[in-house]
């Protein structure tokens, strides 16, 4: 019997315990794949961890605040002594704090923002490179967001800490090209996930947003191989899926 195509694969999931990255890694997992969960809250942790674990999901759950460069070291410390190698890093923790003008975000949002969506992705790709260049190989894919390119919805800071991570996208796929590492940013669609439907309660969220497992299929396609077509660039959900369906 052949073995599942992303056997083995040690794949590190920022925002693992919840919405996109927890669907990700129940998809990955049933792929094969050890989903590392990275994720702040130590109860939604566990229970993530037991929920993959109960469907036959091997999994590794590490408590951190990605936006301590400190914690994140020792994180990934963790996942070298385990492992000794990561395949693949998703970044997909993040905060939006939902529909808000200019004049009701204050210095302490803004920065809240920006260090989980952007300094966030930033230490946790520090992290994970010394491993994935020994090795000459890993992909990392950093989830974006059409705000980063369009005004009118969420907020200022949001858009501002999605554009940043694309410029950062860039330039890293520009320095690992030649060590063998894949990177670029993923735009996930409308989600119905549980901070969406919390941040608006009086929505038809779930008739009217994609689901998390759309994003989730397109990252396992990624890692399947498709990552190197999309070296430095931003693809979104919707257009990485529409294509991988027209080449069948």
């Amino acid at each position: 019997m052949s073995q599942p195509p992303l056997q083995n694969q040690i794949v590190v999931i920022t925002g693992g315990s919840r919405g996109i990255g927890l669907s990700a890694a129940r998809l990955l997992g049933a792929g094969g794949a050890l989903p590392v969960l990275f994720a702040r809250g130590r109860d939604q942790l566990a229970e993530a961890e037991q929920m993959l674990r109960g469907q036959g999901v091997h999994c590794l759950g590490v408590s951190v605040d990605v936006r301590d460069p400190q914690a994140v070291h020792a994180a990934f410390s963790v996942v070298r002594e385990r492992f000794a190698r990561v395949d693949a890093l998703v970044n997909g923790a993040g905060i939006m704090l939902g529909d808000r003008r200019l004049d009701t975000l204050d210095d302490a949002d803004w920065t809240r923002i920006l260090e989980t969506n952007l300094s966030g992705a930033w230490h946790c790709i520090r992290g994970v490179l010394p491993m994935m260049r020994q090795r000459r190989a890993g992909t990392i894919i950093n989830l974006s967001s059409g705000a980063a390119v369009r005004a009118g919805f969420l907020n200022i800071a949001y858009g501002v800490s999605k554009a940043g991570l694309d410029r950062l996208t860039l330039g890293v796929a520009h320095e690992v090209d030649a060590d063998g590492i894949h990177c670029l940013s993923l735009s996930p669609p409308y989600t119905a996930t549980q901070t969406v439907r919390t941040m608006f309660p009086d929505r038809d969220v779930a008739g009217q947003a994609a689901s998390p497992d759309d994003t989730a299929r397109a990252i396992r396609g990624l890692l399947l191989g498709d990552a190197a077509d999309y070296q430095g660039r931003v693809v979104t959900v919707r257009e990485y899926l529409e294509r991988k369906a027209a080449r069948g």
